[in-house]
């Protein structure tokens, strides 16, 4: 049985692959670090939290897990591994942000530029890298956050089209379609707190009011009924 936990040493999500061992992303100690800055690093340890061993180098963190749980996707650096029956392989793709999609394929993000990002797939049945779509442009800079839907067939994610507009937007992974659902002005819109795609088909937000204090907002991911 899979389950999901944090500790307080956290920096990523854990995962539990099996009923006897716990995946984490923890801080890596053998780093010196100071209040503002530390290393983060891959460990795999049993429930009574002993036994704890590193399984990925510094800098690495948990990405994803897939549907049946049988593999763990993580990152180091730009470098995307998937960790599968106590084996690590390296997959040979180096990218951003990838996760699991509908049929077990990976997507991810391909910096091109300071603002602008490609989105690739990786397919495990015959190793194939291929770019999907480009041109998607975030607001800022090295940060491309998406979230993908319940059948993970489609994800929502922030877009700049103009100076001071951002727009929620879709994107089908399928059809290779984009979707514009709703604009909003920059000014209003904190770009670390995340666009969420829930179970019930919302998209969920937050945006500052006038006087700056954050309200959670969701819209149909068709782009009907916004509700604050």
């Amino acid at each position: 049985m899979t389950r999901y936990f944090t500790i307080l040493l956290y920096i990523g999500l854990g995962f539990s692959q099996d009923q006897e061992l716990l995946y984490s992303t923890l801080v890596d100690t053998s780093y010196e670090y100071g209040h503002f800055s530390w290393t983060s690093a891959v460990y795999k340890f049993d429930e009574q939290g002993l036994n704890m061993e590193q399984i990925i180098p510094a800098s690495s963190k948990i990405e994803d897990i897939s549907e049946n749980q049988s593999k763990i996707l993580f990152t180091s650096g730009d470098t995307i591994m998937v960790y599968e029956n106590g084996l690590l392989d390296t997959l040979n793709v180096t990218g951003l942000v990838p996760r699991f999609i509908y049929n077990g394929d990976i997507i991810f993000f391909k910096n091109t530029s300071e603002h602008l990002f490609e989105l690739h797939r990786y397919s495990f049945s015959d190793n194939s890298n291929l770019m999907i779509a480009d041109s998607f442009e975030t607001f800022h800079p090295n940060i491309f956050r998406y979230h993908l839907s319940s059948n993970k067939q489609k994800f929502a994610y922030f877009d700049k089209t103009l100076p001071d507009t951002i727009n929620v937007k879709t994107f089908d992974i399928l059809s290779g379609s984009q979707t514009d659902i709703l604009s909003l002005s920059e000014t209003y819109l904190n770009p670390w707190r995340s666009l969420y795609w829930a179970y019930d088909d919302y998209l969920y937000f937050t945006v500052n009011d006038n006087n700056n204090i954050p309200q959670l907002f969701r819209i149909n991911s068709s782009g009907t009924d916004e509700e604050a």
